[in-house]
């Protein structure tokens, strides 16, 4: 009887034991994965923040590209208009920057402002955030519909243009244009970053143009 106290005894120990080991071995098996839980929310905020920044990246650079296509089709699309309203380059500097506006007709504006139009183009700071921006007007060419304005390209505070027209000695480029009876045989174009800005690269390069208007006002 004694015998099978003790062995009885010492089997309770080795179960309680037993038990005790198991219970750590959980705790621990709680801990890491308490620790590898945390490490996953966080690789996984990692990439979240990663995945937005490319997405707004992407946004962006679907806009510069919008942009350029926009201006180039606008340019493109150039007519001549009966005067006193021709096509016009005026060449403007403020500071360090060129501030160029342009002013032209043209027979079709896309495919949200179809129709003629009047495009003005020019650079301006927004009175509320102070940032600087490439803005578009369109004024209908008929109908009685009012003039709309386009924020086409963010952070850009500065025009520059060149003109291609004929002349005696043949063809050569300048800074503006008024002749109120001809187009331009091309124009080039480039956007400036305003002080402490980043253009995208695609709206950094100049963009020529060659109009193809062939007609009278």
């Amino acid at each position: 009887m004694r015998q099978r106290t003790a062995r009885g005894r010492t089997g309770s120990a080795r179960r309680r034991v037993r038990g005790g080991f198991t219970l750590v071995e959980l705790l621990v098996t709680l801990v890491i994965a308490g620790m590898t839980a945390t490490a996953a929310m966080a690789i996984v905020a990692l990439v979240t923040d990663v995945r937005e920044g490319l997405r707004r990246g992407g946004d962006e650079m679907m806009s510069a590209y919008a942009a350029r296509e926009t201006i180039g089709a606008w340019l493109r699309a150039a007519s001549l208009s009966p005067a006193p309203e021709p096509f016009v380059g005026v060449a403007g500097r403020e500071g360090a920057l060129p501030r160029d506006q342009m002013y032209f007709d043209v027979s079709d504006a896309g495919v949200l402002h179809s129709g003629p139009h009047r495009v003005h183009l020019w650079c301006a700071q927004s009175e509320k955030d102070g940032e600087w921006a490439l803005y578009a007007e369109l004024l209908p060419r008929r109908g009685n519909a009012r003039a709309e304005t386009l924020l086409v390209a963010p952070r850009v505070a500065g025009l520059a243009a060149r003109y291609r027209g004929r002349s005696r000695g043949g063809e050569a480029w300048r800074d503006w244009w008024s002749a109120g009876d001809t187009l331009p045989i091309a124009v080039e174009l480039r956007l400036l970053a305003q002080s402490g800005a980043t253009l995208q690269p695609i709206l950094r390069e100049a963009l020529v143009v060659r109009l193809a208007w062939e007609g009278t006002p």
